[in-house]
């Protein structure tokens, strides 16, 4: 978004130069570190098949504000490790913002409760296994 001129004219109108950084195209080997620079993540997405950047910045430790659609709701809770939003409403999506920046407690409940949820259900090996099992059962092996 760095170069793109209309979003710095929107930041500037908006009065947000102090609080939004537009930054330019990252590695995705980067993406980790800026993570964990982040408090939150907003995924305003109206569809997705899982999620694999929430999912990464959840595992960073970054606080989810996120469309409210099915593949998000099988990892994502409102009000326990998320706030989920309809992803048309832009009055909604800013007020779940705001309240995630200021809603320290929720954050940090929701911290645990994802690093425990990445852990459990998108660990690699984890992952692998199941769909090992699932192919063979397909197979017939």
């Amino acid at each position: 978004m760095e170069r793109e001129p209309q979003a710095h004219r929107w930041v500037e109108q908006l009065g947000l130069d102090r609080n939004v950084e537009l930054l330019p195209l990252v590695p995705h080997g980067q993406m980790a570190d800026l993570f964990r620079q982040a408090h939150i993540v907003v995924s305003p997405s109206t569809h997705d098949g899982t999620p694999n950047t929430l999912l990464e910045a959840m595992a960073c430790g970054c606080f989810p504000v996120a469309g409210d659609i099915e593949s998000i709701n099988e990892w994502l809770q409102h009000e326990e490790n998320s706030l989920l939003v309809d992803p048309a409403d832009p009055q909604m999506l800013a007020e779940a913002i705001l309240r995630a920046i200021q809603d320290h407690a929720l954050r940090q409940k929701a911290e645990k409760l994802n690093q425990q949820i990445i852990s459990e259900r998108a660990n690699y090996r984890s992952v692998m296994a199941q769909a090992e099992t699932f192919y063979s059962e397909v197979v017939g092996d």
